[in-house]
């Protein structure tokens, strides 16, 4: 296999290796184009760590998007799922099996006897669901039309002397169908010989067949499985020379250093014996070269010790270092995975914090499925995906004095003091915003954090109705933000949230006053750092049509999609959301619990940076779960109070949708590429669903089942959706008016 003769620097290959031999084995790889094939090869010969939104851009152009423009969504959904699966299991088996004994000769010895990369690829892609079909050989889908017999029914479908021949040497294996040439194949068959499906699952089965072929031949030399690789491997390592065994004992003695004082404060003793030892594990690294894939531990080992020592800077390269060698070598939870760690504050307390540094940390973080994407990963201008959420870079800045308390580290050290940007603000003494003239008052203590805003945004966050109105008499323009984007609009609408169980007042004065006054479109679409709060989306949660009506009004250049909130919603899935709980406004413990999924737990990052997530109160007795009772009592009364009804949170969704919202606009949830159609037929709103189809509603659109879910057809659109839901009425309103 191409895969273990190539060259490379690390004991396992890279992802972006391993995919292209995936794409190699489907010939899919130059299929839109050749410069795709370039790229995927420049990413395995030039770098090892790639960013995760490259990594995903080169699947979808070298596999997905090919075999989806030949054989339909639902084959190019099993292959996503297929990948999907393929490389969480090469991710998972590398972080439980490290090979940091390992050369690169010893690595590609024992990955091509255990046929550990042949199996997984061709387990994954065979492998059986629910309803029994194989993931990316479905039923209708022939594994054994290649097969070498003399009556092939393939040979049979056609005339031309040309194409038997052609199809006589893939059944020989002399050569491996071309996927080209396969896509267009119906051609050289007499017509009407098969129908569009059937001619779409034979041309899928000689390339899931070609496929598995490209694969196949290195399980038949297969020497032991997966448990013997595990065994040899461990085998590998007691026979390793006493050079090895001294060196990680030097290791063993600095890790132990570290964790029997990493509470207690320092002494120059301490700082000694680490340097001594450090210094013995570089001279034992540097006389022998069978250590070389120990190197990384030296380094994550000296990046510690320098920020212990004050040296920030070059702890910052030490871990960069450390970072690279442990790649697709040492990914468990204390090796790579604790270097990113450290890794991430390290690099956020620089003087300016290393943001490249940063974003690679946490791309490959995501990658090898240690971390998730933000909900936003699209910024403005750029091309590249986001894999930083907005304020995350000082979250970490923030959480550095968690990881390296100044009060244990060596003596004489002294970090640098930065001003807090993230965490809650605590106001000492409520101020006057008419007290200053200053185009920005300072809010919070000096002790903590502390935010510049203007003092008309100021009284607007305090809902004071005399103090903006006397602001407003004064010249103070509307068109103004706090830090971190909250503007007076803003602030106006979120004292009008029916949907926040905290809204008190629901008194419009100030938001009247402040609407009266001309907007610029920035201020309307700014989004807030911290909330990813808009205006727009505020007007939605009052409830209100008429205010959503007048915020659209106010300039002709809002943005009708544009995103925000801790899902990265347009305000027309947001108002549909709204419609949805507006439905079933009362929530039990088990609807909260449902709520905490990881991917949900992980989109509250932005909102709770400068917290300790770890203090955050969670259920342990029966004394938790009571109290959490009580508290959802209290939240179900306001909500029964606050709530706006079904048919306002409709007519907002109409508004919405008239004013040119895309009700084909792809969020990402729960794993799912949902659209505001399609939650629209989740819940069986065909008034709104009809509306949708009037303006350019796609309901064939679909996305991929998320891998832990079940469901027969694994490319889902709003048919599917109706039909799990029960939701009867879209489901006929499809069926008779837009399937005939």
């Amino acid at each position: 296999m191409k895969l273990y003769k190539a060259k490379r620097t690390t004991p396992y290959p890279t992802a972006q290796a391993l995919l292209r031999s995936i794409s190699t084995a489907f010939d899919t790889k130059s299929f839109l184009s050749s410069s795709d094939a370039r790229k995927l090869d420049d990413s395995c010969s030039k770098q090892v760590d790639i960013h995760i939104g490259e990594f995903e851009k080169l699947k979808e152009l070298t596999v997905i998007s090919p075999i989806r423009n030949v054989y339909g969504d639902e084959i190019a959904a099993r292959v996503t799922i297929f990948l999907q699966k393929v490389f969480k299991s090469y991710f998972d088996w590398i972080s439980t099996h490290p090979l940091d004994g390992f050369s690169i000769g010893q690595a590609n010895k024992y990955l091509e006897d255990s046929a550990l990369l042949s199996s997984l690829v061709t387990s994954t892609f065979l492998e059986e669901d629910n309803h029994s079909q194989k993931l990316c050989a479905p039923n209708g889908v022939n594994l054994t039309i290649l097969d070498d017999v003399e009556d092939n029914s393939l040979l049979t479908l056609f005339k031309s002397k040309e194409v038997k021949d052609r199809v006589r040497t893939w059944i020989k294996q002399a050569e491996l169908p071309s996927f080209k040439y396969v896509a267009s194949l119906e051609q050289h068959a007499p017509p009407n010989s098969h129908d569009e499906k059937q001619w779409n699952n034979l041309k899928w089965s000689i390339i899931a067949t070609r496929f598995l072929l490209e694969f196949q031949p290195h399980l038949e030399n297969a020497r032991f499985a997966f448990d013997d690789f595990k065994n040899s491997t461990e085998d590998n390592r007691m026979q390793l020379s006493d050079n090895y065994l001294r060196l990680q004992s030097l290791i063993n003695d600095v890790l132990h250093e570290y964790k029997q004082n990493a509470r207690s404060p320092k002494s120059e003793k301490n700082k000694k014996i680490v340097s001594e030892l450090l210094l013995s594990i570089k001279t034992e690294l540097d006389n022998c070269t069978e250590l070389e894939g120990l190197t990384y531990r030296y380094h994550q080992l000296l990046g510690k010790h320098l920020v212990l020592s004050g040296k920030l800077e070059e702890a910052n390269f030490a871990y960069k270092k450390a970072f690279e060698l442990s790649l697709y070598r040492a990914h468990s939870k204390d090796q790579i995975q604790a270097i990113i760690s450290e890794a991430l504050v390290v690099a956020a307390y620089q003087t300016k914090a290393d943001k490249v540094f940063i974003t690679r940390l946490k791309s490959a973080s995501i990658l090898f499925g240690f971390d998730l994407l933000p909900a936003k990963t699209k910024s403005e201008n750029k091309q590249k995906l986001e894999v930083l959420a907005s304020n995350e870079i000082e979250h970490y800045r923030y959480n550095f004095n968690n990881c390296f308390p100044a009060q244990y580290a060596y003596p004489n050290t002294a970090y640098p003091e930065y001003d807090l940007k993230v965490g809650s603000i605590v106001e000492e003494t409520p101020q006057n915003p008419l007290d200053t003239q200053r185009k920005n008052m300072k809010v919070g203590s000096k002790a903590g954090v502390q935010r510049k805003m203007p003092p008309i945004v100021y009284a607007a966050l305090h809902n004071d109705v005399e103090q903006v109105k006397s602001c407003l008499e004064r010249g103070d323009s509307v068109n103004v933000t706090s830090e971190v984007g909250d503007s007076p609009l803003l602030m106006a609408l979120s004292h009008l949230d029916r949907f926040d169980p905290l809204t008190e007042s629901l008194d419009r004065q100030i938001f009247e006053a402040i609407s009266l006054k001309p907007h610029s479109a920035k201020i309307l679409n700014t989004v807030t750092t911290r909330k990813m709060n808009f205006p727009l989306m505020a007007a939605v949660c009052t409830g209100e049509p008429e205010i959503v009506h007048k915020v659209l009004s106010l300039n002709e250049d809002i943005e009708i999609d544009l995103r925000g909130g801790l899902d990265s919603e347009s305000a027309l899935y947001h108002a549909l959301g709204l419609v949805k709980e507006c439905k079933k406004p009362i929530w039990t413990i088990d609807d909260f619990l449902n709520r905490l999924q990881p991917e949900n737990l992980h989109r509250l990052k932005p909102l709770f940076a400068g917290v300790n997530i770890d203090d955050l109160p969670v259920i342990k007795n029966e004394r938790h779960k009571k109290i959490l009772e009580e508290y959802l009592e209290e939240i179900n009364k306001r909500k029964l109070k606050n709530y706006p009804t079904v048919s306002k949170m409709r007519q907002i969704a109409r508004i919405l949708i008239k004013k040119g919202s895309n009700v084909n606009l792809t969020h990402r949830i729960k794993g799912m590429d949902y659209t505001p159609l399609m939650l629209a037929a989740e819940m069986d709103e065909l008034n709104l669903f009809k509306l949708m189809i009037e303006h350019e509603g796609d309901w064939k659109k679909s996305y991929t089942l998320p891998i832990y879910a079940t469901h027969r057809n694994k490319a889902i659109n709003c048919l599917d959706i109706a039909k799990h839901y029960r939701s009867e009425r879209v489901v006929k309103y499809i069926q008779t008016e837009l399937l005939c």
